[in-house]
């Protein structure tokens, strides 16, 4: 909505002074990209990418069972809500000091904080979590309309004998630093195709 919002910007100056489009010729189409996405996974490129999924979920379980107070419906019903909530200035700092020191992103420590949150409440030591990222990796692309949201699994596995507070950190941290995911190598890899492939299971209920 960004880049809608300031090419209608633009144009809406532009026309009201009664002055040409400023925008210029886009180098691609959305088609274009579809179509090379399309080709890009075949053959070859289609074999390591499944490769390479198969080889980061091995093993992994795709239930997440936290204790809920009511029973799971049989079919996911979407209904829910959103809590809002601001951090104090003074753990801000200390977020972005440990962030500094671990050499990550501010979204990347929050993530891992998220997963040692379930990994607490569900008492699981593999936790798989979904995070949409833009999926606009060509250049040509960055100033085109259109949906290139995709969803990247994040793993992270905790030390069952090893509970302390800074070793779930560096748990929950370790995609992103010891891993390949940390730059996001397989986003443009289209996630129902990922399940097909692999031959997950998709539960009705989550």
């Amino acid at each position: 909505m960004e880049l809608i919002q300031n090419e209608v910007k633009q144009l809406y100056r532009a026309f009201s002074g009664k002055r040409p489009s400023p925008l210029a010729e886009l180098p691609v189409q959305y088609a274009d990209f579809a179509c090379w996405q399309r080709d890009w996974f075949e053959g070859e490129r289609l074999e390591e990418e499944i490769a390479y999924w198969k080889k980061e979920l091995e093993g992994a379980s795709p239930v997440l069972a936290l204790p809920t107070d009511k029973p799971r419906p049989a079919a996911q019903t979407l209904r829910g809500a959103t809590e809002h909530f601001t951090l104090p200035k003074a753990l801000q700092q200390r977020l972005r000091a440990l962030g500094a020191k671990e050499q990550v992103t501010p979204f990347m420590l929050l993530e891992a904080a998220f997963a040692s949150l379930l990994h607490r409440h569900s008492g699981q030591a593999d936790i798989l979590v979904g995070t949409p990222i833009s999926g606009r990796t060509q250049s040509e692309t960055q100033r085109m309309v259109g949906c290139f949201l995709n969803t990247v699994v994040l793993r992270s596995q905790f030390a069952p004998d090893r509970p302390s507070v800074r070793c779930c950190t560096r748990r929950a941290i370790a995609p992103w630093v010891h891993s390949p995911m940390r730059s996001f190598p397989s986003d443009a890899w289209s996630q129902p195709r990922l399940w097909t492939a692999i031959r997950a299971a998709r539960l009705s209920s989550r």
